[in-house]
């Protein structure tokens, strides 16, 4: 039997609930002309819930694998495990709480086969506090850019490199590029094979039809700067190190810089300690001048309020 095209990889963990509504938004897609071409995974980082059964009884297509890992591998390991599970050209590993609006999955599929030598292709998303998938708006065609330019991709990409379901890799073209260990941990082991997929080939897809919906959650807290400051750098600083073009980290950091960290800094649902946030975001950004002119007034801001 010939490999699937596109594998579909869902991490989980304790979340049959969300999986559930995932695996309806997928499964629901997957129609007779294009079952062959499709493999959904699920990988269960050794759930207690009812994720089991969950599986068992929905309705599943033709390349449908369920595989229960002996232990928590943490979050990374799952990732990495449906990265290695994946049988397909092509490799999407899709967050268990999001879903896929209706009508999309064909025309992505239809897309990568028409550019079936691209390296890496961006979906773009839409965020809800409470999806109710009965009332969205299925989609009619998809409006993209084929980009020809890796740096141009990835300046149009930016930190949402780092979004787990919005990136569909090219396995053929990087397996042998994949290096995980020295990221296991970082909460972003998807970097080690999403940044060399986009370097791979001279063609990436940026598709800015909103077709993953997500459900918005309480984000915040010191960990949240350190996973996309720190770890963000070290791991961007190591595929520098490996030859890999050095304007990705002056791109990256100026949009965390400009457009990500304000948002959680100035956010009332944020919880930190302003002093210990303020010390890491320094270490890794006072050389850039948007460090002053942008962060510096929300942190100035937020002192004088509690005079």
């Amino acid at each position: 039997m010939s490999s699937p095209f596109l594998t579909i990889a869902i991490p989980t963990f304790n979340r049959a609930g969300y999986l559930y509504k995932c695996l309806q938004s997928l499964l629901g897609q997957v129609e007779c002309d294009i079952e062959n071409d499709i493999e959904i995974v699920v990988s269960d980082n050794a759930s207690t819930d009812n994720t089991c059964e969950v599986v068992r009884d929905i309705n599943k297509c033709k390349n449908f694998y369920y595989y229960r890992n002996e232990e928590n591998l943490g979050m990374d390991g799952n990732f990495l495990a449906c990265y290695r599970y994946a049988k397909g050209k092509f490799v999407w590993i899709f967050s268990d709480d999001d879903l896929l609006r209706p009508n999309s999955l064909k025309l992505i599929l239809n897309l990568l086969k028409e550019n079936d030598n691209c390296g890496a292709c961006y979906i773009d998303s839409e965020w809800f506090e409470e999806i109710d998938i009965r009332k969205i708006s299925p989609i009619g065609s998809l409006e993209y850019k084929i980009n020809t330019s890796s740096i141009g991709f990835l300046e149009s990409v930016n930190y949402w490199v780092t979004f787990l379901t919005g990136n569909i890799v090219n396995k053929d073209l990087v397996d042998r590029k994949v290096y995980t260990e020295e990221n296991m941990g970082t909460m972003l082991v998807q970097l080690s094979w999403v940044i060399p997929a986009i370097f791979s080939s001279n063609k990436n897809i940026f598709i800015s039809s909103k077709l993953i919906l997500c459900k918005l959650g309480n984000t915040g807290g010191y960990k949240l700067f350190e996973v996309f400051g720190k770890n963000f750098n070290k791991i961007i600083d190591s595929f520098i190190s490996k030859g890999y073009d050095s304007k990705i980290k002056t791109i990256i950091n100026n949009k965390l810089i400009r457009n990500f960290f304000p948002v959680f800094i100035s956010s009332d649902r944020s919880s930190f300690n302003n002093e210990s946030v303020f010390k890491l975001l320094f270490s890794l950004y006072w050389n850039y001048s948007a460090f002053w002119s942008v962060i510096i007034p929300i942190f100035v801001k937020k002192q004088f309020k509690k005079i």
